[in-house]
């Protein structure tokens, strides 16, 4: 392994010693990131420190969101934005900018660049016949996946419309990434020019990442790619149902030969918390608590819940927040269905867009402190810019003053929430729009309010923030860091019974851990302060009793 300089590492002040050593210096790397290790502020510093050696990053995630929360904890942190030299976004906008749109036609007959439009793609279809229901195999052909059967005959229906609309230049969404590894599988020549052009390729959430978009890592780095940084936490896996493959991730690490670097401090949950997590996960040592909340010794706690009640769970995390005495300024509730949230949330309770989420903060907060400030300015570059500023877009200072404006211009919280989401968009849109060039317009995220938001007024959902307490899925608070956190096991939907599968490992802890687990695990190490775990009264005893062994607390 390649050592980090002492000027490096004196310039990365703010990372621990193992993060240093994990993503400071080296290439080709696996990066397993433990919930909670503070992955996004040291893949951050690994691009700040290479974009500033005048390297070429493609920085790849499975959202936007993800790969531009580490373009913006690059510029936050360590003052580098990112360039045209790098490429920042999903790694299907990725195969598609590089791959299908200059050289799809070489592989589908097209006497122009290709188009993804599943409209017009569907219009070319049989009459009764659905584009989206069928998908590509690795051989070429098509497989139906839709719901119900299909006659032989429809397969090649469907083929002959899908051949014949590439051939007009248009393309389903999901047909991009098989263009994609289609093109790199026959053009060795545009493979190699590809992989020349960057010098890393570094891929936040691997894995989440589905088989052909794995397979044309693989064949990008077989082509002579530099470098190849994959990064993830394959108990965290919970895509399973988009084609996500931990295993197949897993080979293309073998198969590349990535070094493989840990971070197993834990800067997000109590010691206590990482000591019952890691026992639901299996035989794994426990994660090193390092955060602020690292010796706060409350045990999780384990409730049963009648299904008749479950609007009354949010009532109760607030309790035991306010028994411990905990400073908790972010509380939730999380389930695995949105049917089930709803049940909880209850009629009188609006659900929150994650993006809405800091302007409601901000405007009801007593006190504004510097991460209602932070949120904020993210917020504003994802609706100026849709793609991370660079250097000649980005003045710091009009950014503090822009996020300043916004707060100091926010409209009361007054009237249905409605009509306060919609004065809050137009400051929104204001402020972002004093970040761009003259001439230009916005370019990012848009804020669109739920029209349902009509039917509430804005004090009630005031009431509920000062409570804290919001209810999400498991997938929706995916990467968060939780204060209080109630995870709730569901009956009565189509899973298996939640609350015997996430005890599965503690009754066999050398078991291998399923997509049920996974999704289990990752609503547990969402948590700081406090964890609940709330389970249907009907759940066994001896359920009951493989969380107690574990070092859950009944109540």
């Amino acid at each position: 392994m390649t050592k980090p300089s002492p000027e490096t590492k004196a310039e990365f002040h703010g990372l621990s010693k193992s993060q240093k050593r994990a993503v400071l210096g080296g290439k080709n790397i696996f990066l397993s990131a433990c919930p909670g290790a503070g992955k996004t502020t040291s893949v951050a510093a690994r691009v700040a420190a290479k974009v500033r050696k005048g390297k070429r990053l493609a920085l790849l995630s499975y959202t936007n969101v993800g790969a531009r929360e580490i373009a913006s904890a690059t510029v936050h942190g360590y003052g580098i934005a990112l360039d045209d030299q790098q490429f920042v976004g999903t790694l299907h906008s990725f195969l598609f900018r590089y791959l299908v749109r200059p050289f799809g036609h070489l592989v589908t007959g097209a006497d122009r660049p290709l188009t993804v439009d599943n409209e017009i793609v569907q219009k070319l279809f049989p009459e009764k016949l659905k584009s989206d229901d069928f998908k590509y195999n690795a051989d070429r052909t098509l497989r139906y996946v839709g719901k119900g059967t299909r006659r032989p005959s429809d397969e090649t229906k469907a083929r002959d419309a899908r051949v014949r609309a590439a051939e007009l230049g248009f393309i389903n969404h999901d047909d991009t990434i098989e263009i994609a590894l289609w093109i790199l599988q026959d053009h060795k020549e545009i493979a190699a020019a590809l992989a020349s052009r960057f010098d890393e390729i570094i891929v936040d959430e691997a894995q989440d990442t589905n088989a052909s978009t794995l397979a044309c890592l693989r064949e990008l780095h077989d082509a002579g790619l530099k470098s190849l940084v994959l990064v993830g936490d394959y108990d965290q896996s919970i895509y399973e149902f988009t084609g996500a493959s931990p295993d197949k991730c897993d080979a293309l690490a073998k198969h590349c030969k990535l070094k493989r670097r840990q971070l197993k401090e834990n800067f997000r949950s109590s010691q206590a918390i990482c000591n019952v997590t890691a026992k639901v996960r299996g035989a794994v040592k426990p994660d090193i608590a390092a955060g602020p909340y690292k010796d706060l010794g409350i045990a999780p706690i384990l409730i049963r819940y009648r299904t008749e009640d479950v609007s009354l769970l949010p009532e109760l995390l607030q309790k035991f927040v306010d028994d411990f005495g905990l400073d908790a300024s972010s509380k939730s509730v999380l389930v695995h269905s949105r049917i089930t949230g709803e049940k909880i949330r209850g009629a009188s309770r609006p659900q929150i867009p994650r993006n809405f989420a800091p302007l409601i903060s901000a405007a009801t907060a007593a006190n504004l402190t510097q991460e209602h400030y932070r949120e904020l300015e993210s917020l504003l570059l994802r609706r100026a810019f849709d793609k991370p500023p660079t250097q000649l877009e980005l003045d710091k200072s009009k950014l503090r003053n822009s996020a300043a404006r916004l707060l100091s211009g926010f409209a009361p919280f007054e009237g249905t929430l409605l009509e306060w989401a919609t004065k809050a968009v137009s400051a929104v849109d204001e402020a972002a729009s004093a970040l761009l060039v003259p001439g230009t317009s916005l370019t990012g995220e848009q804020l669109l309010a739920p029209p349902s938001w009509s039917e509430f007024e804005a004090s009630s959902v005031e009431a509920e923030d000062q409570d804290g307490v919001l209810v999400d899925t498991i997938h929706g608070a995916k990467g968060m860091s939780i204060d209080a956190v109630m995870l709730v096991a569901e009956v009565g939907n189509s899973y298996r019974e939640q609350a015997r599968s996430w005890a599965s490992a503690l009754a066999d802890p050398i078991a291998k851990i399923d997509s049920d687990l996974r999704l289990g695990y990752v609503g547990l190490t969402r948590a700081r302060q406090l964890l609940v775990l709330a389970v249907p009264e009907s759940t066994r005893p001896d359920v009951m009793a493989l969380y107690a062994s574990a070092g859950f607390a009944a109540r």
